[in-house]
């Protein structure tokens, strides 16, 4: 289980075939997935696991299972994917937490720390796409120092592009 990355409250680390159980729980939830084209079961959570797997290999990123530091039970997903908007190819931050730890401000820390992880490598500004409908992850992103530039289509859905403004991200701790 290779980690990524720690936040003061959280850890960051790369999905392993043991993290099935709850990823089939957290993709399989409507609220989780209400922004997403559907929940998935477990055949749909395994196919997710396997193309995060290769995109470790592949881009060097991908989500990566959110644990909180406390218990060192998994609380979501967040990290950095691959896109291709408009025709070009660029790197972007994304993050989904459990219902039972909406409203704590984990989803930023784990936006801060991916932007910080993603400028030590190189990444000086990965983008952000949300869902115009989806008004607490457009909060989220503005807090973390994104501006909304321009509608896209990604994978079939209208998208807010958000794009980080200068001086934004923090410095992994």
């Amino acid at each position: 289980m290779a980690e990524v990355l720690r936040t003061p409250r959280l850890i960051l680390r790369e999905l392993t075939g043991s993290d099935l159980d709850f990823l089939t729980e957290m993709l399989g939830d409507p609220v989780v997935m209400r922004f997403w084209p559907g929940p998935l079961d477990r055949a749909g959570a395994a196919r997710w696991l396997a193309d995060h797997q290769s995109r470790y290999g592949r881009d060097g990123f991908g989500y990566w299972l959110t644990i909180d530091r406390e218990n060192g039970r998994p609380i979501g997903q967040a990290g950095l994917l691959w896109m291709e908007i408009d025709g070009a190819g660029e790197a972007g931050i994304g993050y989904m937490l459990m219902p039972s730890h909406h409203g704590r401000g984990l989803a930023l820390e784990a936006a801060r720390g991916v932007i910080g992880w993603a400028r030590e490598r190189g990444i000086d500004s990965p983008s952000c796409l949300v869902r115009p409908e989806n008004v607490a992850s457009l909060r989220v992103a503005i807090r973390a120092g994104y501006l909304p530039l321009r509608m896209v289509q990604y994978k079939g859905f209208t998208h807010l592009y958000l794009s980080l403004t200068p001086g934004h991200g923090s410095a992994v701790t």
